[in-house]
């Protein structure tokens, strides 16, 4: 494993410790997802080789947030890590990947009704 920078261990670790104490807000927790996410500090010293790998081990679904802030933070994700992807976020914010799919101006595929094939 490559060296870390102390800071961005220091910041998930307030990340990940934060979202298991009660009166942790949604926005604490964007901003340090945020500085994580800018650069490669999320690979943290390689200890994560993909920033779905990395999203994955939060989890901010059970964080009290309008739907401004998803939709803010959903948007600042996309930015940062072009390579993450709506169904991670999704997973990572506790929504349905459609609403990420939403969020980023994207319309969700439409389902084919039983029976029906796709022309």
């Amino acid at each position: 494993m490559s060296s870390v920078d102390s800071a961005s261990l220091e910041t998930y670790g307030r990340l990940t410790e934060g979202l298991h104490v009660a009166g942790y807000t949604f926005e604490r927790a964007a901003s340090n997802l945020e500085k994580l996410l800018e650069g490669s500090a999320w690979q943290l010293g390689g200890r994560f080789k993909d920033v779905n790998q990395f999203l994955d081990s939060l989890r901010l679904g059970h964080q009290r947030h309008s739907l401004e802030q998803r939709k803010r933070i959903v948007l600042r994700i996309k930015e940062l890590q072009p390579k993450a992807s709506n169904r991670q976020i999704a997973k990572t914010l506790g929504v349905h990947h459609d609403t990420v799919d939403r969020d980023v101006g994207g319309n969700p595929p439409r389902r084919a009704k039983k029976g029906q094939r796709h022309q």
